[in-house]
């Protein structure tokens, strides 16, 4: 797995902590993703992933771990017979799959989790659940099951990377939580959006070499094309080698990708679709570039921006068609904003390499942060209104200093702690709570907690 950055204390925006673990427990092998299910009603299932080197083999293993627990675990523990949750209490295994060593992992929005491996494949999984029943002559009540398809229903593989591990992979559909487009609908809102916003000199470019968008400062619209539709069953996966990957497992060769191309000169350890315009798609990688695609395009570079270390994660708001968020191992959270990309609208350092960012499915101020050696933190945003409605189509920038609109609210984990390395973490939508799952390293641990 990549390794973190520099081990600095993290910004004087971190505020004190008021977190409480509600209840671990501890994988066999290193643990590095967690995922919520975005189904309604499954919202408390999760996947635990894990990597692990065996140093004489060298063969990289993994397994997924499907998991659940009460939507208020604290509750449910006060109204029982127990006054507090144990550290493995509250958190049901439901199965586990062992497959090759797991980089990362994504839930669509119809339950199928992707799962990008060690082995150049991306898997495919689907989720199958039976409701709770009631017995007529006991009056009790079953427990909901769970399972994942105990084989994949899909494998992928890139022919340009066959050789090379699949790092990260992400789905065209949005998250359940936040508001849907009709298929027409996330296929134009690229172009009817940026017309508005963005110059016609730069509307050229897309499509263009890659080395005229370089230093690009604007989101530039893309050239109008057939070449590639919009499809709920799209995915997009990054490779070892640089390159990416489109897959569409509603075409007619549903293993076989749209497009491939090489996209970075090192790792690429993140793909990221843009949520309101599914042509479009976000990668960063080793080599410290932060890009834009437009698949319609050929794929087209839209921007492409330097930061001071390799990016290692990005993520489209929910519920702001403008934002992004974008982490890398130089220590800093950035924020984005797509109609100007000359700079990030706001910055913070965290105390470490930032590995996974994930804002939150309803609150559209809140952001997850896990920073390797710095901990898991919750940062909140002042930059986007709390109001659902104009977040949806607003920023609003609050403050003449960016400095102050994006800040540490909450941290877990003790910092630095050389047994832990934050990895993976996410939030419960099921709870109202402020649940979230997380995964560190070293330790092996996945650890439910709650801040206050």
């Amino acid at each position: 797995m990549a390794c973190s950055g520099s081990t600095s204390p993290a910004s004087s925006s971190r505020s004190s902590s008021r977190s409480r673990t509600v209840a671990q427990f501890t994988t066999d092998f290193t643990a590095d993703c967690v995922e919520y299910c975005p189904l309604s009603g499954h919202q408390d299932l999760f996947v635990c992933a894990t990597y692990q080197l065996d140093e004489d083999t060298q063969e990289r293993k993994g397994r997924i771990y499907l998991g659940s627990h009460p939507s208020n675990p604290l509750a449910d523990a006060s109204n029982s017979s127990s006054s507090s949750l144990s550290a493995s209490s509250g958190i049901h295994i439901e199965q586990t799959l062992d497959m090759s060593g797991v980089f990362d992992v994504k839930w669509n929005d119809f339950g199928w989790i992707a799962c990008a491996l060690a082995d150049s494949s991306t898997v495919v999984h689907k989720l199958h659940t039976t409701s709770p029943a009631t017995s007529p002559a006991t009056s009790s009540t079953s427990r909901r099951r769970a399972q994942l398809s105990e084989h994949a229903i899909y494998t992928l593989r890139s022919e340009l990377a066959a050789e090379s591990c699949a790092l990260s992979v992400d789905w065209t559909t949005r998250p359940s939580s936040a508001p849907r487009l009709s298929r027409t609908e996330r296929c134009s809102s690229f172009s009817s959006s940026s017309s508005s916003s963005v110059p016609e000199s730069s509307k050229s470019c897309c499509g263009s070499s890659s080395e005229s968008c370089e230093g690009s400062s604007t989101m530039h619209a893309p050239l109008e094309s057939e070449s590639h539709s919009c499809s709920a069953d799209q995915l997009a996966v990054s490779y070892a080698n640089g390159s990416l990957a489109v897959f569409d497992l509603g075409a007619a060769e549903r293993t076989a990708s749209l497009s491939e191309w090489t996209a970075h000169d090192f790792e690429t350890w993140i793909v990221a679709y843009d949520y309101w315009t599914p042509a479009v798609v976000y990668s960063g990688s080793d080599d410290t570039f932060f890009r834009g695609w437009d698949l319609r395009c050929g794929p087209g570079r839209t921007f492409s921006k330097r930061h001071d270390m390799g990016i290692t994660t990005i993520h489209c708001h929910p519920h702001n068609s403008h934002l992004l968020a974008v982490g890398s191992y130089d220590e800093q959270v950035r924020i984005w904003d797509k109609r100007n990309m000359r700079e990030a609208v706001a910055t913070v350092g965290t105390g470490g390499g930032v590995w996974r960012l994930k804002w939150h499915p309803q609150d559209p101020s809140l952001l997850l942060s896990a920073s390797m050696r710095g901990g898991f933190h919750v940062l909140r945003f002042d930059g986007v209104s709390s109001d659902a409605d104009e977040a949806k189509e607003n920023t609003h920038l609050q403050g003449d200093n960016p400095d102050e609109l994006l800040r540490i609210l909450h941290s877990y984990g003790s910092p630095h702690d050389v047994q832990k390395l934050a990895y993976g973490v996410d939030w419960c939508a099921a709870s109202g709570s402020h649940l979230i799952g997380c995964c560190s390293f070293y330790d092996r641990l996945f650890s439910l907690w709650q801040y206050v």
